[in-house]
């Protein structure tokens, strides 16, 4: 039994705006939030990780975080004063 604002508590709801979005926008945009959000615990849709969404999902998700992860790797490299190279 969580508290509220717990991960126990925030799953379901979650869950059920992931259900929404689905009723709303449909499968492919339901699929992509869940993906973008890494939702994997037990997903009402098997994509809330790479290895699970489908191939279209998953490259359209990469491509829209492409410019967020670059400005998050600068801000990191920023703060750490480290210089460039890494994985």
């Amino acid at each position: 039994m969580g508290a509220q604002g717990s991960w126990t508590v925030g799953f379901p709801l979650y869950k059920g705006a992931t259900l929404l979005v689905n009723r709303l926008a449909g499968l492919t945009e339901c699929q992509t939030a869940q993906l973008s959000a890494q939702y994997a615990p037990k997903p009402p849709f098997d994509t809330g990780d790479p290895a699970q969404a489908p191939p279209g999902i998953t490259a359209a998700v990469r491509a829209d975080q492409r410019e967020f992860i670059a400005v998050i790797r600068a801000a990191t490299l920023a703060v750490t004063g480290a210089a460039g190279g890494g994985s």
